[in-house]
């Protein structure tokens, strides 16, 4: 994409979209991410940049990762989510924390949801 592709979805961003802390002023010289490889996001000019924030300390595993992307695929064909509120559980929950607890076995496991 070009300078000017940016610029168009940047304009369509700030017509559409809702940003946590925006500043309409600054986000007009803001970046269009399109792609990500590792440790890298691609922007809608194909610059590449360290994710410094991954994903906002969520996406610590990188970008790009087909391993990932096949075992989530495998795990929504089944279910994609249910929480885990009030005592309900699912068979990939337990078996995840069982294998986390495995080198520290007096270690109960919480899973969180980051924002």
């Amino acid at each position: 994409m070009s300078n000017n592709a940016e610029s168009e979805l940047l304009n369509r961003d700030n017509e559409h979209l809702i940003h946590p802390l925006h500043n309409r002023a600054a986000h007009a010289a803001g970046k269009v991410w399109t792609g990500g490889e590792g440790a890298y996001l691609v922007d809608a000019n194909g610059d590449r940049y360290i994710d410094g924030l991954s994903g906002l300390w969520n996406n610590t595993a990188g970008n790009g990762r087909e391993e990932l992307a096949l075992a989530g695929y495998r795990q929504m064909q089944d279910m994609a989510y249910a929480s885990g509120y009030a005592g309900s559980s699912n068979p990939r929950a337990i078996e995840l924390a069982e294998r986390l607890r495995m080198p520290i076995d007096s270690v109960a496991v919480l899973f969180a949801a980051a924002l």
